[in-house]
């Protein structure tokens, strides 16, 4: 009877012992242990920017218009229509280019008007030389109600006064808005595209310039005023030449 119920007692004892066993075979599967290592290392991951889209070139497929007499270059679009105008010697306008599309027209070399009113004026640069745009007031002329000028000072050559003027003129003639955003853009990207060819700078009329040999005039006189040369002197010289070169002052004269 001992013997029977020690039988019993093992049995059991065995079946409790696989039982456990299983249980923690099955645990193990279900959730496995994690290890942390004595000293555990946190690895930042740098967060990296998005390369910016490069903005595309809205005037790549423009053509170019070059003018060798003046010293410029631009560029115009493909649904422009260009051609040179002659100019008036008696009003000093010079010959100039005349840039036509839907959005109205572009003169360049020109005259700014006589009489306007400025609305706005804003100071611009246009291939590293300074000058001033102008939203003209020409709300008097229903025509052209509304200009938009570019003046930039001693920046061309063979003109009356050497300065270079650009005259827009949209198509729009609200008077009561103005200028939209559309033709204000359109005017924008053309000045944008525009280069001065390397020339030297061109002389004021009556102005006076020193011109020695280490410093000589830098400018040329405008086409069809007369150079005057008037001696001041002697100055020094480039090193290794002569001890004294003459000094003298360069005036163009109309």
């Amino acid at each position: 009877m001992q013997k029977g119920f020690a039988l019993i007692f093992i049995l059991v004892g065995a079946l409790v012992l696989v039982g456990l066993g299983g249980a923690f075979y099955f645990g193990k599967l279900k959730f496995p242990q994690t290890s942390f290592p004595g000293n555990p290392s946190i690895t930042v991951t740098p967060q990296v920017s998005p390369t910016p889209t490069p903005k595309a070139d809205e005037t790549a497929n423009w053509k170019t218009y070059t003018n060798t007499k003046y010293g410029y270059s631009f560029k115009y679009s493909p649904d422009s229509n260009i051609k040179e105008e002659r100019g008036r010697d008696d009003i000093g306008l010079p010959d100039h280019a005349l840039i036509t599309n839907r959005l109205g027209e572009i003169r360049i070399p020109y005259l700014a008007p006589p009489d306007w009113r400025n609305s706005g004026v804003k100071e611009i640069n246009i291939d590293g030389k300074t000058g001033k745009k102008f939203l003209v007031d020409n709300s008097y002329n229903a025509q052209t109600p509304y200009v938009v000028i570019v003046i930039i000072p001693n920046a061309i050559k063979y003109t009356k006064t050497s300065t270079l003027t650009f005259i827009y003129i949209p198509t729009s003639k609200n008077i009561e808005k103005g200028i939209t955003k559309e033709e204000s853009d359109y005017f924008d990207k053309f000045l944008s595209t525009f280069n001065f060819l390397d020339q030297k700078q061109v002389c004021e009329i009556d102005k006076e310039y020193l011109n020695t040999a280490i410093n000589p005039m830098e400018c040329i006189c405008p086409e069809g005023s007369k150079q005057t040369i008037v001696s001041t002197g002697w100055g020094p010289c480039p090193s290794g030449g002569m001890k004294d070169c003459p000094k003298t002052v360069i005036k163009c004269k109309r």
